[in-house]
Parts: structure tokens; sequence; C-alpha cells
């Protein structure tokens, strides 16, 4: 039963509705988008806050690029196109006098199919060639642009960690019980000129945290701010406060996201971006400091220095010496226990990228050392005993890529200070404006030693891999494609629940279909194997092959200009050698509609599925409120349905809100540990208001 503050405040929320309000500014959906998400939420196996990336296509489908001066990085790096679309592009613009009458040349430029096309489309425009505002004081106030966001979630059933617990219960076991409430609250401001003038202030406090109170009597639990200076003569870039550094394919020096292996083989060739600030609530991933990139003609330098605390397990070899056990990276400080892990370890980093580029060519130079200020020693296991220990690690990598002749080269080798290696080469070459195949090898050693690294891989740590990839694009027409690939990877040594060296296979085949702008249909088949361990009957671990098929097919239409249907039906099937197969589905259908005569936008989904355990889980994506995400993992036997109300309560001031229930047919409780719910259905409701100004 939904408790009297819980109606209370959605009824609150539902009068917002009968407001005046002015015409409704809508968001074009993007399946490329969503796809990206999906791939990367079953690739890391966990939460990942997509927020940085969610923003920049926001920003991109708010303020259109002009096709006619573009930022051809922003076009690789934000919308995934490649080196042959970009030479493609820059060569028919010049062709034509060095402007684009219309995007409907679009569809005359090699390389550009319909799918590319409408992938692009709401966020490029056509405008002449002119000069930006010239940065003074004035024009940063005169045209900036401020936005406040303030947002609120909370499970409506009762869980287990904020259930009645008796004095005696917290005081033989004070982790029995969340010390805060179950709402989570999420404050975020930004001011953006033109992305050349950026400031914004993060603040979060997760569920169960306390807010104002005993161990938080500051408020939030995590506060994050920067500034972000870009284009000042000399100056590129400049980061103070929280940043990212991304540099080369991901092996040396990457924070933040990044293209992995997606359904695109667009994704194995990374676009760093260098400096950018940090926007995000993630709260261990970021650098703090200051960071700025200098630029000389063709030559850019960047210089970094960054002093962060982040979450540790301390533990005691005596009375007087510790040293820190495990990083701790979810961020949560809801018990004495995870309070305890809070800024435990102080973290030192600095260094330099170097970095000569050219029309179509980059050679880059990487190095950093980070010092820790305590012994960082981990609990030492077989299959992890190459990782790093110690008080201080550097790295050094170059990083290189050139395109020649519809020919892109990229790749990168890195080392770590105890002579670990990694190294990554990969080649995207387009035989015909019709037809592109994509190569990449990867050797990643070991004992290769790095915090922050996110190339190319089967794991999501570059080490202990080595793998051969390859991928094709296959265009039969303008409204039909193929992508396809196979990678083959192994592991020498041991792994998480793999007792022996390993290999894998992983293949996807994917067939697109897009008839006309508003409508698309596409078929996947994704088959993977992997080792796993098997306890047996006599207690001991031992390495068997697994296998996982999804197949899926995903349909698309807008019939009307304010009404969009989607549609997906996906089988898995896990299967372990040597037993019987176990299967699972995931069937929904999703409407979107935005109404004409008020400015109310409504998306809903009702979605079923049934697998026989957690091994045959399927990922799927969620609308959600603006800037945030929903991908779950739909496994078990089950229903689940969600809206999401976006309204238009003023020119600048826009109001979601959003309910999903899950209700599970073959369970009685929801969830384990404190997050335990006694039911068999899981409630969360989500508000989020908007001001710009």
């Amino acid at each position: 039963m939904l408790k009297k503050r819980h109606i209370l405040v959605i009824l609150i929320f539902f009068a917002l509705f009968a407001t005046k309000a002015q015409e409704l500014d809508t968001l074009q959906s993007d399946s490329f988008l969503e796809s990206v998400m999906e791939d990367f939420a079953s690739t890391i196996e966990g939460d990942f806050d997509y927020t940085e990336f969610l923003e920049e296509y926001e920003y991109y489908l708010q303020n259109p690029m002009n096709i006619n001066s573009p930022d051809y990085d922003v076009l690789r790096r934000v919308f995934a196109l490649t080196d042959y679309q970009i030479y493609e592009l820059k060569k028919h613009i010049s062709m034509n006098g060095g402007y684009m009458a219309t995007l409907y040349e679009l569809a005359t430029v090699n390389g550009f199919d319909n799918k590319t096309i409408y992938r692009i489309l709401p966020f490029i425009k056509v405008e002449g060639v002119s000069n930006p505002y010239n940065l003074k004081l004035k024009n940063v106030l005169k045209y900036g642009r401020n936005q406040i966001f303030l947002r609120y979630q909370e499970v409506l059933e009762e869980q287990k960690g904020y259930s009645f617990a008796s004095d005696s219960l917290l005081e033989a076991n004070p982790n029995a019980r969340y010390l805060g409430s179950p709402q989570k609250f999420y404050a975020k401001y930004n001011f953006n000129y033109q992305n050349r003038v950026r400031f914004g202030i993060t603040a979060e406090k997760d569920a169960g945290e306390e807010f104002f109170k005993g161990t938080q009597k500051q408020g939030f639990d995590f506060y994050s701010a920067h500034l972000f200076l870009q284009d000042f003569g000399i100056v590129k870039s400049l980061a103070i406060g929280d940043y990212h550094l991304q540099f080369g394919q991901g092996l040396t020096l990457w924070s933040g996201m990044a293209y992995g292996k997606t359904s695109s083989i667009t994704g194995i060739k990374k676009r760093a971006q260098g400096i950018r600030p940090y926007t995000s609530a993630d709260e261990n991933n970021f650098f703090r400091g200051i960071a700025t990139t200098l630029k000389k003609k063709d030559w850019e330098l960047s210089l970094f220095y960054s002093n962060n605390r982040i979450d540790a397990t301390v533990d005691t070899l005596d009375a007087e010496e510790s040293y820190i056990a495990s990083l701790q990276e979810t961020g949560f400080h809801r018990t004495p226990r995870e309070l305890a892990y809070k800024n435990n370890l102080n973290l030192q980093l600095f260094g330099t990228h170097l970095s000569y580029k050219t029309e179509f060519s980059r050679l880059g130079f990487t190095f950093y050392q980070m010092e820790y200020d305590k012994d960082v020693q981990g609990r030492i296991s077989p299959y992890n005993q190459f990782e790093f220990t110690g008080l201080q690690n550097s790295g050094f990598g170059l990083n290189y890529e050139t395109y020649i002749r519809k020919h892109s080269f990229f790749g990168e080798v890195s080392m770590s200070s105890n002579g670990g290696i990694a190294t990554l080469n990969g080649l995207v070459t387009q035989l015909d404006p019709f037809f592109s195949i994509s190569l990449l090898h990867r050797y990643y050693s070991k004992d290769y030693q790095t915090k922050y690294s996110v190339g190319f891989g089967e794991s999501s740590r570059n080490n202990n891999e080595q793998g051969l990839f390859f991928g094709t694009n296959m265009i039969f027409h303008s409204k039909l494609t193929l992508d396809a690939y196979v990678d083959l990877f192994s592991f020498k040594w041991l792994k998480f629940r793999v007792d022996a060296p390993s290999q894998g296979v992983d293949y996807n085949l994917q067939l697109n279909y897009t008839p006309a702008r508003y409508s698309s249909i596409y078929l996947r088949y994704r088959h993977k194997g992997k080792s796993i361990n098997i306890t047996d009957d006599m207690h001991l671990n031992r390495v068997y092959a697994n296998e996982k098929r999804n197949f899926r097919i995903h349909l698309q239409h807008k019939p009307y200009h304010n009404f969009t249907v989607k549609s997906r039906a996906e089988w898995s099937s896990y299967q372990v050698e040597g037993s019987d197969a176990t299967n699972g589905f995931l069937v929904y259908q999703d409407a979107q509609y935005n109404f004409s005569k008020i400015p109310l936008n409504l998306s809903a989904r009702i979605a079923l599925f049934n697998t026989d355990s957690y091994d045959e889980r399927i990922y799927a994506y969620e609308s959600d409120v603006l800037y945030a995400f929903s991908i779950p993992a739909y496994y078990y036997k089950g229903t689940r349905a969600y809206l999401v109300m976006k309204y238009q309560i003023a020119r600048n001031i826009n109001f979601w809100f959003r309910i999903a229930q899950t209700w599970y047919a073959d369970r009685h409780t929801v969830a384990s540990g404190l997050d335990e719910i006694d039911g068999n259905r899981k409630t969360d409701i989500k508000a989020q208001l908007q001001i710009k100004f």
C-alpha cells in the first residue's frame, strides 16, 4: 500500500498539469543512443553513470551544429561518424564552394546511408558561416545559458534496511539498518556559454544516506564543482575543479565512458577529447585539481594535476601500521561499515600529454605518475596476484592515428612502471562506398597495471587478455545495411571465477532496414562463449565452457508527427558444458505521445519477461527523466510497466514524473540484503524539475 505522504506527493505532481503553459519542447528519440547504452550495460555488468554521455546529445539537440562550419571531432566522438564519412563530407562541402545548401544533400555524400543520416539530423542544421560572439564579459552574461535541476526518487515498498530495528539488534549489529531515509536527492546547476565557458555544481544523496543530520551534517553526501574554459588564444582548454582526462585509445589514461564493443563496428576506434569537465555523480572515477591544454599550430601540450580522496577498505597489520585491502567504488555511505570506507585514501596524480596533429593524422605521447598516501596491498588470490600493490605507479603511452586513401590506422602502446605492456592496433578501411571492414588486435600482459584504462577488450580491465576483432559494415541499399563482427579472445592467466587459462568467442550479426525517416526495423543475433568455474560434488572448482545466445527483433515506427511506437521481442539461451540449456525471453511495447494542444509528453511501456535464472537476463533501455537513465536487467518471471510524463510549466520550466513497477510471478521477495522487499513487487517513482534562464 502507498503511504499517505507518497499519495500526497503524487497528487501535487499531477496538479501541476492543470497549469497554463506554453508550447511543448519535444525531444527526438535516438535508437543509436539506446543501443550503445544497452550494449555498454551488458558488458560492464553493473551500474554506470551515463549523465555526461546524455548531456552531449542533449546539448546538440538544443543547439544544432552548423554543418557548414562543423566541429569534426564532435561528429566523430559524439555521433560516431567514421573517418571515411568525415573525409567525404569535407570533400562534398569543398566541391560545392564551401557551402551545403540543404541537409538533403547528405543523401548524395558517399558513405551516408539512411540510417546514418536520420541518426544525426536532429543535431545538425544548415546556415551560412558566421563568426561566434566575441568572448567579452557582457556577451558571456547576456548569451550564457543557466540550468537548475532538482530530482527526487524513491522505492515505495518498504525495504529491509528501513524497517524497524530494536536497540539491542543495532547494538549487536550496527549495519542491520540504513542510517538515512529511502529518498534519493539530486541537485545540479550549470552555466554554458557556447561550450567555451562552463561552470557547474552537482550534489547527490543516495537512498539510505543521512541528510543534514548525523554523519551528513553538511547535507548531501557528494558534491562536485567545475570551471571549464575553451579556446582562449593559446589555451585550448582549462579545467579547474573536477575533470576527466581522455587520451589515445584509452590504454594509458582515460576516465569516464567510452564506446566499446557495440553492434556498430565504428566503436572500436576511440575519439579522445583530452581534458573535459566532470559533470556526473560517480564519486570516485574523476580527477580533482587543475588541467590545461596549450595549442600552438599543430602542437598541443596538456598538463594536469589531481589531488582527490577516494573510498577504500583499511586493514591493519598491527596496532601502528595499516594498509589498503581494497578500493570501494559504489559511492554508497548508508551504514557504519560503508561510512568507514569513505575518503580513506588520498590519490595524487600528475602528468602530461604531448600531441602533433595534422588534418588526417595525430601522434601523441602520455605520461602520468600517481601516488597513494597508504600502502595498497589488496587481498591476494591466485588470479589477481599480478595486480598493483604499493604506493606509486606510473604509465607511459604512445598513440597514433592516420587516414590514408580510405584507410584509417590507429593504435596505442602503453607500459606501467613495473614493465607490464598493453598495446592495440586497428584498421578501419572503406573498400568501396558500400563496404567497410574493421580489424583490431590487442595484447594486454597479465602484469599491466593501471587504474584509468578503458581500451577495447572483452574484460573491463586491460590486463591478461589477447584478442583479434574483425567487423564489417555492408550497405546493400540506402535503406538496408548489415553490421557484423567476430571477436576471438584468450586469457593466458586465471581470472575471477575462472581458475585456469581460458579463451572465448563473441560474434554478432545485425540487419538494419530503414524504409523511411520515421520507420526502422532491425534483427540481431549474438553469440558469446567463455569459461566459468562450476563447483562439483567434491566442492572443487572445475572450469567449464558456457555459451549465451540472444536473438532480437526490434521495430520502431512514427505513424504521426506526435506518436511513436516501439516493439521488441528478444530470446536468450544459456548453456554450461555438459548441461541442458536454460532459456528466457522479453517482449515489450512502447508508446510515446506528444499532445498538440497542451505541452505534455507521455512515454509508456508494458513488458513481459520469463527467464529460468539470472544467467539468461536481458538488458533493455527505458525512457527516463532528462539526464537520468534506466537500463535494467530483466530476469525471472514477471511483468514490468512504466510511465514517464514531461510537462512544460512555462517557457523555461519543465517538469518530469516517472513511475515504474515490476511484478514477479515466481518470487515472494524482491532483491536481497538490506534492499530486500517482503513481497513480489517493486515500485520506483522519480520526479524532476528543470529551470532554464
